[in-house]
């Protein structure tokens, strides 16, 4: 195999392995680790922090009082 066999561009072909958008948008698809564990963290204690807040109000009121506002 020599080197003009080895495609190096990032050109949007399906052969590239690109699909989709990428391939429409002309930008090569680079997976990133790093950064996807960052979102996926980021989101969870977004998710954590905005569903206890409501859930340990709730949980401090009265429920005949709360039923009886609703």
């Amino acid at each position: 195999m020599s080197e003009a066999d080895i495609d190096t561009t990032a050109e949007p072909t399906p052969h590239n392995g690109q699909l989709g958008l990428t391939a429409l948008m002309s930008m090569p698809f680079l997976f990133n680790p790093g950064i996807n564990l960052l979102a996926f963290v980021f989101s969870g204690l977004i998710g954590i922090v905005f569903g206890y807040m409501p859930a340990r109000r709730a949980a401090r009121l009265d429920p005949i009082i709360a039923l009886r506002f609703e």
